[in-house]
């Protein structure tokens, strides 16, 4: 039987992190799982690694939302795990710093997200403004974007840059404020 997605959540009374499927009862701890996600599909050992990183590939894109939560979930899950599993967590995610991307528009946004990220949590002292620098020649005016250097106005403004753009600054607020400021 599929789980029934329209079910009211019913927050766990020992945990807060519970979700409880209406229809069969049975109790999901979704940080917990999260985790476990997140460690097995960064984990080349296991069934559910989601593999490497290569030129141009959607993981390029994933590995920000993988950012994202482990941002979110930090207090939970990233500053409870151990140093090995961190580690194993921002090496798939730096990944996207070697991946090369052939396009010149909102896809040099993603390895920025991650790196954002991983400055924001330690693991980065700094990192190269030089994919950022290159997507700004895409700016047209008023928080407006080319899809690339010959382009017509990207359909992903309205939420994708914008979208990514907040997260580099949430990340890390000195990055490049005026321009963010500005855009």
């Amino acid at each position: 039987m599929p789980l029934n997605w329209n079910f009211p959540a019913k927050i766990g009374p020992k945990t807060g992190q519970e979700i409880i499927d209406q229809q069969t009862g049975k109790s999901y701890d979704i940080v917990t799982m999260t985790q476990q996600g997140l460690l097995a599909g960064t984990d080349p050992s296991s069934p559910n690694y989601w593999g490497d990183i290569h030129d141009d590939d959607q993981r390029i894109v994933e590995a920000a939302d993988i950012a994202r939560v482990l941002w979110l979930t930090r207090e939970k899950i990233w500053y409870r795990l151990d140093e090995a599993k961190k580690r194993r967590l921002a090496t798939w995610l730096l990944q996207t710093k070697t991946a090369p991307i052939s396009w010149p528009t909102n896809w040099i946004l993603f390895p920025i997200v991650v790196d954002a990220f991983l400055k924001n949590v330690g693991y980065l002292q700094e990192f190269d403004r030089r994919n950022f620098d290159e997507f700004k020649t895409n700016y047209l005016q008023n928080g407006w974007f080319r899809d690339g250097p010959d382009a017509n106005v990207d359909y992903y403004n309205a939420w994708g840059i914008s979208y990514d753009i907040y997260w580099i600054h949430l990340f890390d607020p000195d990055f490049d404020h005026k321009f963010v400021k500005r855009g």
